[in-house]
């Protein structure tokens, strides 16, 4: 059937933990800390603070979009720099030079690259010390084939997992973060570009050249950023609550969600409520927040596919960081389905009809909830499908697997 020819690699994907996107660096969230919440400013970019959403099965939604930045001592513990290093294993040197020529450096910086390079036998590969000079002069085109290739390598920190804003809108990333404009400059000329997105991945490089600890402290949150969405539901005194029940409220909190909506439309002007008071526990708790390392536990990689398969359980089940018994879960308790996604939909976004490489949870009018990573300077956050796509965006077609609770329609019974 087509249908299990289109699921089986997904699953098997699944099962042999293929998750490519995933910082490597593991974290425990077990607790959380509080986000820090800026609102954008919209006349410093091309975007509103407030979004206009079209009303739906989900009902009305204002959408506030938002801008995170991790706590400090957050980035003081997850980032440490050293000077810059390329590591290629497994690759020859004729195979360097090849990619080096298809990056269009001249003979004057493949000359000076190879002056500090140092074969590593037992990789079969080779590891380079550039300058700041030669970082400095590469061009976006050049850094981009260069990093890309780095980036297939954890020990590549910074390419394998690059810090990374909207291209089109890259203002908004330095808004109000503090930053010096020498240290912006810096940075703006060391980005490359992979689709809609704007990559970032020398900090040691701008890092050397900020004097003040707390100056680089800030430089760091500012690049950690993440843009989210704070979401309201509008509820006026004629709202259907039937209606809104039907789809925010077939999960074991649907009686408390049933009398919350329906004190809230008495309010004679009508009013607006977080969803955040709609999701089950396990997201209404994490969202908005950032993963800790608990004393005495040990690190376990929680990363998107612990987050998204975890959505609908009080508490969450930590076997869910085991590729085979995720997979289990998958063919139990869910069903394949397609278009139009509703609240608590898994959704799984596929690189080359293969590889999973993130895994979120559909909330309403194209919104998901989504932990981009392992590391604790990633929140759990809600952003547009269309934005998490860009973010995710690969050299292969990406395109999105489907499935559904078989247990949400078990819900809201009168």
């Amino acid at each position: 059937m087509r249908i299990f020819k289109i699921l089986q690699p997904a699953l098997v994907a699944l099962a042999l933990g293929i998750f490519t996107a995933a910082n490597p660096g593991g974290a425990l969230p077990m607790r959380q800390a509080p986000l820090a919440p800026q609102k954008i400013d919209g006349s410093a970019g091309s975007m509103d603070s407030r979004v206009p959403s079209p009303p739906g099965p989900w009902g009305q939604l204002e959408v506030i979009r938002i801008s995170t930045e991790p706590p400090d001592d957050y980035v003081a513990e997850r980032y440490r720099f050293e000077s810059a290093e390329w590591y290629f294993p497994d690759y020859t040197r004729e195979r360097i030079v090849a990619l080096f020529q298809a990056a269009g450096l001249d003979k004057s910086r493949q000359e000076a690259l190879w002056k500090g390079a140092q074969q590593n036998l037992l990789s079969n590969g080779w590891t380079f010390h550039p300058d700041a000079e030669l970082l400095l002069s590469l061009t976006p085109a050049s850094r981009k084939v260069i990093y890309l290739a780095l980036a297939k390598y954890e020990q590549n920190v910074y390419k394998f997992d690059p810090f990374r804003w909207r291209a089109a809108a890259l203002d908004e990333w330095f808004v109000n973060g503090g930053l010096s404009d020498a240290t912006v400059s810096m940075i703006r000329k060391l980005l490359y570009y992979r689709g809609q997105s704007a990559l970032f991945a020398d900090p040691e490089l701008v890092l050397a050249t900020i004097p003040n600890a707390a100056d680089r402290v800030q430089t760091l949150k500012t690049l950690a950023r993440q843009s989210t969405l704070m979401v309201r539901l509008k509820i006026q005194p004629d709202a259907d609550i039937s209606a809104l029940m039907a789809y925010w409220g077939r999960h074991r909190m649907s009686r408390d969600i049933r009398a919350l909506l329906e004190s809230l439309a008495k309010v004679p002007d009508g009013c607006t409520l977080d969803i955040i008071h709609l999701l089950p526990r396990f997201a209404r708790t994490r969202l908005y927040s950032y993963p800790i390392r608990t004393k005495g536990m040990i690190d376990r990689l929680y990363d998107c596919h612990w987050s998204s398969m975890n959505f609908w359980n009080d508490p969450p089940d930590d076997r869910m960081e085991e590729t085979q018994y995720r997979l289990q879960v998958l063919e139990r308790d869910y069903s394949r389905i397609r278009e139009p996604y509703v609240f608590g939909d898994l959704l799984f976004l596929m690189a080359g009809g293969e590889e999973v490489i993130h895994s979120v949870v559909y909330i309403a009018d194209n919104i998901v909830f989504t932990k981009n990573g392992t590391s604790i300077t990633s929140p759990w956050i809600l952003m547009k499908l269309d934005r998490l796509l860009a973010y995710y965006e690969t050299e292969h077609d990406v395109e999105i697997m489907a499935y559904r609770w078989k247990q949400r329609e078990e819900f809201d019974r009168p």
